[in-house]
């Protein structure tokens, strides 16, 4: 009778369960860094790999802080900018974050007319609570987009392109809190594999 050690040794077998992201995400597409959580304990800012890409590892308020800001802004710090009041400049990054030329889309979703934004352009005088609160939410979905379609350019197609879930261009529905949930709804959807 042979031993046990005489025995051929079984070769492993490997998991055949896909990550969150592999469930999440459509096939070819680069996923984001939020969408796969890497074993161990990753830092915001630290780069991971994530399907063999190099990602830096972002939050989704320190995408939103990027956008508006230029920089890292802790929440606290970034609330009382809104409530100051954004500089004008955070207008122009988020034309840039969206892939917009003009300010001809952007201007009636913060609700200020072309002729208000040269003014205060030309002056440098920050938005209003108000203007700079819908220019957060703005800012927030965008990054959620990016964060759930896995890159800005898919990103920005997304939200300017009309979309048979809503019924129209997602981003012409950002002007409205209503509108904003609605949108923030598909992209959770999308997220969690649910046809939208």
């Amino acid at each position: 009778m042979a031993s046990s050690k005489d025995k051929p040794r079984q070769p492993e077998v490997k998991s055949t369960k896909r990550s969150p992201a592999d469930r999440k995400s459509p096939p070819g597409r680069r996923v984001a860094a939020e969408a796969y959580t890497p074993p161990g304990e990753v830092r915001v800012g630290e780069v991971v790999k994530v399907r063999g890409q190099q990602v830096e590892w972002v939050s989704n308020d320190e995408r939103v802080s990027r956008l508006l800001t230029g920089r890292n802004v802790k929440t606290e710090r970034l609330i009382g900018c809104l409530r100051e009041g954004l500089a004008v400049t955070s207008v122009e990054r988020v034309m840039k974050g969206l892939g917009i030329e003009s300010t001809e889309s952007l201007l009636p979703i913060i609700g200020m007319s072309s002729r208000t934004y040269a003014r205060r352009k030309q002056s440098n005088q920050a938005l209003t609570p108000l203007e700079s609160d819908r220019l957060y939410r703005l800012a927030k979905i965008e990054s959620l987009a990016e964060g759930v379609l896995g890159d800005k350019e898919s990103a920005n197609d997304w939200l300017q392109s009309p979309n048979r879930a809503l019924g129209a261009v997602p981003l012409a529905l950002l002007d409205t809190e209503a509108g904003t949930e609605q949108v923030e709804t598909i992209l959770t959807r999308i997220e969690h594999g649910v046809y939208s």
